[in-house]
């Protein structure tokens, strides 16, 4: 029986083509898939194949899926801590003095999407952010931290802005954490700090802000 190759993968995407191959085989049990280790040139990786027969049906299948989806969240050690981190800011917002009732609703959207991490919880859109302003018309600090949660991404950003009226404005924004759903990960930034520096902001008068678009079906 000859096969034929349906996609190939790095070796690095075990992870992500065993969730696709589990995936594969309960859904279509009909059609054998299977993976097969190659050597290339450049290094080894990962072929996903099925037999010639039945190949058309195959990749009208395989084209059709959201591998994201499917795959959901890849998280290391390290994103667990970040997730501890988000979980207890949203728990400390929930308290902030002047929060409305629709920014409860929201960070809780949020909150339950944490939670829940790895698993994309569908309809999960968020952004909530804590922003300090201070200063005078000789100097000027703006400060924000703002961190997302939705069906494909997790992520945290920091940013702010000086103004001094003797030189000048500067501003700068950065990524700090970004996870992906399917895998996609940027997570070079050192996070130790954030949960005590954004506590800090908050308890010197920091404002928040909701960004809430969520539509999620909760379960239990």
């Amino acid at each position: 029986m000859g096969w034929e190759t349906i996609d190939s993968f790095n070796k690095s995407d075990g992870y992500k083509l065993d969730k696709l191959l589990e995936h594969l085989q309960c859904s279509t049990p009909h059609i054998p898939w299977r993976t097969v280790w190659v050597d290339y040139e450049s290094g080894s990786g990962i072929n996903l194949q099925v037999p010639v027969i039945d190949e058309d049906e195959a990749l009208e299948i395989y084209e059709s899926l959201d591998i994201d989806s499917i795959v959901g969240f890849i998280l290391k050690d390290e994103d667990y801590y970040v997730i501890n981190i988000v979980m207890n800011i949203i728990r400390q917002m929930l308290k902030h003095p002047k929060i409305t009732a629709k920014q409860i609703l929201g960070l809780g959207n949020a909150l339950y999407a944490v939670e829940r991490l790895p698993q994309i919880t569908k309809g999960a859109k968020c952004i909530f952010s804590v922003n300090y302003e201070a200063g005078d018309d000789q100097f000027s600090e703006i400060v924000y931290f703002s961190f997302e949660i939705s069906e494909e991404s997790f992520g945290v950003s920091r940013g702010g802005s000086t103004c001094d009226a003797g030189i000048g404005s500067d501003s700068y924004s950065l990524r700090s954490w970004l996870v992906e759903a399917g895998g996609y990960s940027d997570t070079s930034a050192e996070l130790y700090n954030l949960e005590d520096t954004v506590f800090e902001y908050l308890n010197l008068g920091a404002d928040i802000e909701v960004d809430d678009e969520s539509d999620i079906a909760y379960e239990g």
